[in-house]
């Protein structure tokens, strides 16, 4: 993956260019194999500015091993989580808004202030409904039909009035994860008071899902943001799959977790979970890759409908983001300092993990948006999908280094800007649009991360952008 062909293997310290009077970008190499590594790389901070500095917030190191092996491979150390003299923050949970305001413009964090719009079930609901009423219900209808409760909890009742007695609902609650209180309530079926007064979320069941072997399952699948305006959105080419471990039925059975849940920690813990012992079992045990269901569908169903199914997964995920851009980009601006605003990058990114299931038609429905996808390697397919997937993003982002920094290095796209001249306040703001798209694009071609916004296509989705949003419709390199 080295820019210009120097040694790249583990030890082998990697050099600057001889152009290090200009900041430049860092590359990093995607060092194998990383299935072998399983240490803490917490380090003791060096004396003097030699080497880059990251801090993480995470309460365990597990929750992030692979993400500090592949930084201190490359010559970076971490730092407590109280000092401020970090270059790259890779924070768990939501970025403190105070902190955000700190922010300096050589620093990089992986977060967008207030981003649970997307990323809490509620306010995703509320999100995606929005933008469902403003631009009509049929550009934004791959959510099942869902209500907040207590809230929404009169719209329900009604709704399950009006239902099909056989009808089924699953009840999530407003802010878990790892699939904790999830169950599946007939429509004739009595909701607590303890659940309604507790917050929760209610959706239509999809009760004809794909299946394979029976199997329901669902994708994980992982989305980058890495500027609200210009609205950038790329998705990486590989993700996991993660099947129940009981056959579907609906006969009798909502109580059965394991055939009606996919999420990955309840199933993991089943005894008919089947653990994949190396990477050439990718297709056949609990978990995929997502290249592993993109041969099985192709043999399923044919290129044709594969390609549509994939066309529709990308839409999906356009429209989702958005729906969220007009409060994420206000809370931007408002949060975010305007020397940091005034850079070639955003100084956020945020990596996004989408659930998205396919019904029996082939039609992909989001299910939730995850705010800090699963960085866990329990498997060889973990290891190959996300080394690969975080190293790709750490390049796409473009973190600027300079010639004392451990690690490669190519120069940036807006150090041509010190030869251009004096541009008039629009002009910089266009310059530096321009700078961001077109370097994060020219950085992704060494990767997996593709482009979805802007991107071909893309004027088709012009009329779901907020007024004033200029700086979508540049002219960037494609």
């Amino acid at each position: 993956r080295a820019a210009s062909g120097e040694d790249t293997s583990r030890g082998v310290p990697p050099q600057p260019s001889k152009a290090s009077v200009l900041p430049h970008y860092l590359v990093f190499p995607l060092h194998r194999p990383y299935a072998s590594v399983r240490e803490d790389r917490t380090n003791v901070e060096v004396e003097g500015d030699t080497r880059l500095r990251f801090m993480i917030n995470s309460r365990t190191w597990r929750n992030s091993w692979l993400l500090q092996v592949i930084l201190t491979d490359n010559g970076w150390v971490r730092v407590p989580a109280e000092r401020a003299n970090w270059d790259l923050w890779w924070c768990a949970g939501q970025a403190n808004t105070r902190a955000i305001r700190e922010l300096l413009p050589s620093q990089r964090v992986n977060k967008f202030p207030k981003s649970s719009t997307l990323t809490l079930k509620a306010y995703l609901h509320y999100t995606v409904a929005e933008a469902a009423g403003r631009w009509g219900a049929e550009h934004f209808a791959f959510m099942p039909e869902t209500y907040v409760l207590p809230t929404e909890l009169e719209e329900f009742e009604a709704a399950r009035a009006a239902c099909d007695p056989k009808q089924v609902w699953i009840v999530k609650p407003y802010a878990a994860y790892c699939g904790r209180g999830i169950f599946l309530l007939n429509n004739t079926g009595k909701l607590s008071s303890e659940v309604i007064e507790d917050r929760a979320v209610v959706s239509r069941y999809l009760e004809r899902p794909y299946l394979i072997n029976g199997l329901k399952f669902d994708m994980r699948i992982y989305v980058l943001v890495t500027s609200w305006h210009p609205l950038v959105i790329y998705l990486h080419s590989n993700g996991l799959v993660r099947f129940a471990t009981e056959p579907y039925s609906l006969d009798g059975s909502l109580e059965k977790r394991n055939m009606h849940i996919t999420n990955y920690t309840l199933n993991k813990r089943s005894s008919n979970f089947k653990a994949s012992a190396a990477v050439d079992d990718d297709g056949t045990g609990s978990k995929w890759t997502l290249d592993a269901l993109r041969a099985h569908l192709l043999a399923d169903v044919g290129e044709a409908r594969s390609q549509t199914v994939w066309a529709a997964v990308d839409d999906l995920v356009v429209k989702t983001c958005l729906a969220a851009e007009p409060s994420t980009q206000q809370s931007f601006e408002k949060y975010v300092p305007e020397a940091v605003r005034a850079q070639p990058h955003a100084g956020c990114f945020q990596l996004f993990g989408f659930d998205v299931m396919l019904d029996a038609d082939l039609k992909p429905w989001l299910l939730e948006v995850n705010l800090d996808p699963a960085l866990g390697t329990d498997s060889p397919l973990d290891f190959k999908v996300k080394s690969a997937m975080l190293t790709d993003a750490l390049n796409l982002i473009g973190i600027e280094g300079t010639g004392g920094a451990a690690g490669h290095f190519r120069t940036p796209a807006h150090a041509a800007m010190e030869n251009t001249p004096r541009l008039s306040p629009e002009g910089v703001r266009e310059w530096r649009a321009r700078a961001q798209v077109d370097g994060e694009r020219a950085r992704s071609r060494d990767g997996s991360w593709r482009r979805l916004l802007p991107g071909p296509g893309g004027d088709r989705y012009a009329p779901f952008f907020e007024t004033g949003r200029d700086l979508n419709f540049l002219d960037y390199d494609p």
